[in-house]
């Protein structure tokens, strides 16, 4: 997945849009709207992630949370632009190193097997590192989803709000 801003154009003032999510953020778990929670960051903007579902308490690691940020275009505060960002979470990173970890020690074991027995005799200790890929890739099919799910929910607050947007 690329690791690029998505980018929309607002045709309201960011701090409408600002105003919103900081709301959202500060409101309790059981009273959210739209189902985020979030801080603000140093850099200006939101991280925001989603909340559990059925718990009524803010997530210990998501595994992929939201970089939104509105800033202003015009002096007559008409536009504004919208940066999201994926911002991969400490579960993440977790996650990705125990696949990496399983790769690599299933690789030497794959790899001593063969040597030691022969590649004819157990062919089958040759696709033992591939539990590692699948697991990473597992991992990120699940990333990409969180992530596709927390911009496709900044695009409904957008909708239900009524703020005119365009994708660049």
């Amino acid at each position: 997945m690329k690791k690029g801003a998505i980018i929309y154009v607002l045709n309201v003032s960011e701090s409408i849009l600002n105003g919103i999510i900081r709301d959202e953020i500060k409101r309790e778990t059981s009273n959210k709207k739209y189902n985020l929670s979030g801080e603000r960051t140093n850099f200006g903007g939101f991280v925001v992630y989603k909340n559990r579902m059925f718990g009524y308490s803010k997530p210990l690691n998501p595994l992929v949370k939201l970089h939104v940020k509105c800033i202003k275009v015009d002096e007559s505060n008409l536009k504004s632009k919208l940066v999201l960002k994926r911002v991969d979470g400490e579960s993440y990173e977790i996650h990705r190193a125990i696949a990496i970890v399983l790769a690599v020690v299933m690789a030497i074991v794959s790899s001593y097997q063969i040597l030691n027995y022969g590649f004819m005799d157990d062919v089958m200790f040759s696709i033992l590192p591939i539990f590692g890929i699948v697991y990473y890739f597992i991992v990120e099919f699940i990333a990409k989803l969180s992530f596709k799910s927390l911009y496709k929910k900044v695009e409904e607050i957008m909708n239900t709000e009524e703020i005119g947007y365009t994708k660049q």
